[in-house]
């Protein structure tokens, strides 16, 4: 075999290794979690962020921006979750701004670490009409070890629509005002509506 022969047999074996070391991490996802797609003017929609696919890698620390239309959502509130320790107990630190959301963990053992946990819910109000895409961005994850760990960013859409307006039938309305004006004016009529 010519010496071009080995190199390149020892890059694809070298790259093939790599792969398979690694090829693990890739599992590692992120997914919304929304109860529904459509919200309306002025209400409110929570949903969760989960992380999944962490079968032999731990997280300790995350940091990402969420992404949407602010002319169609505002963003109201996250609370975040236990997963990489409880924030009340100071075993981890929260130092998100708005949608950037960052947690790091202060625990030296993740063993009890689930699979798949709530990273963070978030809240979000319909301000105006439309679809706002809804994705993750600059997204980092650490690992126990100070690794970064592959993940795949989720996407979602949430359109604001109008809330639905009360159907008044013309006869019904006709009747409701007969009943109550006739009586005050003394007038009695009659209808075959």
């Amino acid at each position: 075999m010519n010496s071009f022969g080995k190199k390149c047999k020892i890059v694809m074996l070298s790259v093939l290794a790599l792969l398979l070391l690694t090829g693990h991490a890739w599992a590692i996802s992120l997914s919304f979690s929304l109860p529904s797609s459509d919200v309306y003017i002025g209400d409110s929609v929570s949903m969760d962020i989960i992380i999944s696919g962490l079968e032999t890698n731990n997280i300790s620390s995350f940091s990402f921006t969420l992404d949407f239309d602010s002319a169609i959502l505002s963003f109201d509130s996250y609370a975040l979750g236990t997963g990489l320790g409880d924030l009340t107990a100071f075993e981890a630190l929260d130092t998100s701004s708005g949608a950037k959301l960052v947690e790091t963990s202060l625990l030296s053992d993740f063993s009890l670490q689930p699979d798949s946990f709530t990273l963070a819910s978030v809240t979000f109000t319909g301000i105006g009409l439309g679809n706002s895409s809804l994705g993750i961005s600059d997204l980092i994850l650490f690992g126990d070890a100070g690794n970064i760990a592959a993940t795949v960013a989720p996407s979602e859409a949430i359109d604001v629509i109008r809330a639905p307006q009360p159907y008044f039938s013309s006869a019904a309305v006709w009747q409701d005002w007969l009943s109550t004006e006739g009586r005050r004016s003394n007038l009695t009529v009659t209808s075959d509506i």
